[in-house]
């Protein structure tokens, strides 16, 4: 996930534990793990107490998921956790999850990140018959999973990619965000970067329906369109009554639902702009 100055002001302004160590180590991945953790666990907590609502008032749609594997990718500086409401309404539905975190929260470098993807797609794989994945990636992972599908033969190991929030040309907050860390994957994400410029070089693989779901209210997306990729289902959440943010899509039921229908479509491409 990126880190733009102003979260750096907002953690000035708070004393718990978790933005003291972002202020003293402002270039510690795992200082800003802990953070988007503690900042967001109202809104994580809410979803889970609501995903148990939704089980009680309407049947489990086991049908959806059909047992099929969903590899679940959290972007820069943030942990498997923030998945945690989305992971519980996949399983709710038939779904198999996996969450992989990469070790290094994807801060050395975005293409080294998809080689660790790619070896623990292969082991998830090999655990499952040898079937092929689907792939959820927030943020920078989903630019990760795309490199995979496009520079390492990942087209043929994943069935379906769904990125959200995902800056697919790069994001002008990257560019200060840089400047605050020593993070190579910031770099990567900054406009017309040496990555930018090789992942964006080539079309998208055929064989996986991608879609990428994007907010025009997402402050950390600059431009809006840097979310969208031709050749893939674009999905815009423009101009109704919410607003959505850069993180909503960890726990809103509604982006949920979009995924979902991500996960099940066949061979849709364009952009549409989805209601709220």
């Amino acid at each position: 996930m990126l880190k733009p100055i102003f979260i750096a002001a907002l953690a000035l302004l708070s004393s718990c534990a978790s933005t003291q160590a972002v202020i003293r180590q402002p270039d510690n991945v795992f200082a800003w793990k802990d953070y988007w953790l503690a900042h967001y666990d109202h809104e994580l907590s809410a979803a889970r107490e609501a995903v148990t609502r939704e089980a009680a008032v309407r049947p489990v749609a086991a049908a959806r998921g059909a047992g099929r594997v969903v590899v679940l990718v959290p972007g820069i500086s943030i942990g498997r956790e923030m998945f945690a409401p989305m992971a519980a309404r996949l399983e709710r539905d038939g779904f198999r999850v996996v969450i992989w975190e990469d070790p290094a929260l994807i801060s050395t470098g975005i293409a080294r990140a998809a080689n660790d993807l790619a070896r623990f797609v292969a082991r998830v794989r090999a655990e499952n018959g040898g079937r092929r994945v689907d792939l959820v990636a927030e943020c920078t992972g989903g630019v990760a999973a795309r490199f995979y599908l496009q520079e390492l033969d990942g087209a043929a190991s994943v069935e379906h990619l769904v990125t959200f929030v995902s800056p697919h040309h790069g994001t002008v907050p990257a560019l200060i965000a840089a400047g605050v860390t020593s993070w190579q994957g910031l770099e990567d994400l900054e406009r017309g970067s040496a990555f930018m410029q090789v992942v964006n070089a080539r079309p998208l693989p055929k064989q996986t329906q991608v879609t990428s779901i994007y907010s025009c209210d997402d402050a950390l997306l600059m431009p809006r369109d840097t979310a969208a990729l031709e050749g893939a289902r674009n999905v815009e959440l423009c101009g109704g009554p919410r607003a959505y943010g850069h993180f909503d899509g960890f726990w809103d039921a509604t982006i949920y639902g979009h995924i979902v229908e991500s996960l099940q479509a066949s061979g849709a491409v364009g952009t549409e702009s989805a209601q709220r």
